[in-house]
């Protein structure tokens, strides 16, 4: 079996490197190297390096929009003390339609998609290509819509998904570790080892219960 390759930095390629990796960022030195990894890898490859970017500006006030929904606390052992905030990527798109309209694992079930067939069938009875171009355009620009926080009366703060960006709090300051997908974020003790084999070496300090 071919052995794992190895990178290693002394402390001040690794500064450089997260300077690098985050475009500038003042808040660099407290992404971890992991998370630099991504972002690298994301920018190269033309992925959701700007997404994650605007996400981390927010949270360290330089940017006074955010598309996704708040920052919370993970609760679950032994991710209790880390948070995650949401990024979106268009890639994230059909999740947050199926969340729009009910689609996706929700207690409503079907009930708001059932609704809108139900209108667009008896508001366009004898014209079904009239009814198909309403349905794309209600479904998609008007569900995004909705999802985003643009047109929803009640609740008007963003309210899209997507994947997590994984911090902690630390003397008051944020430490951002790495970035996980939803599906990472159903098995916490998985996401807890990975976290700790990734960034523990560096930031010893978020670690030191062990309990996350």
């Amino acid at each position: 079996m071919a052995a794992h390759a190895r990178i290693s930095f002394d402390p001040a390629e690794l500064a450089a490197f997260k300077f690098e990796a985050t475009h500038g960022r003042p808040y660099a030195a407290r992404v971890s190297g992991a998370l630099a990894l991504q972002l690298s890898y994301n920018y190269a490859m033309r992925l959701d390096f700007w997404p994650v970017l605007d996400e981390l500006d927010f949270l360290e006030n330089r940017r006074q929009t955010s598309k996704t929904k708040p920052a919370t606390r993970l609760t679950a052992p032994p991710l209790t003390g880390f948070w995650h905030k949401h990024y979106w990527s268009p890639r994230h798109l059909m999740h947050n339609l199926g969340d729009n309209w009910c689609l996706n694992r929700s207690p409503c079930g079907n009930a708001k998609f059932d609704a809108l067939i139900n209108e667009l069938v008896q508001g366009y009875a004898g014209d079904p290509g009239r009814a198909v171009a309403d349905f794309a355009h209600r479904f998609v620009v008007e569900g995004f819509e909705r999802r985003a926080g643009r047109t929803c009366i009640r609740r008007r703060e963003a309210r899209l998904t997507g994947d997590w960006i994984i911090f902690k709090f630390h003397e008051g300051e944020r430490f951002y570790l790495a970035l996980a997908t939803h599906d990472e974020g159903e098995h916490p003790k998985s996401l807890y080892e990975r976290l700790a084999r990734e960034c523990a070496a560096e930031f010893p300090f978020l670690f030191v219960s062990g309990l996350g």
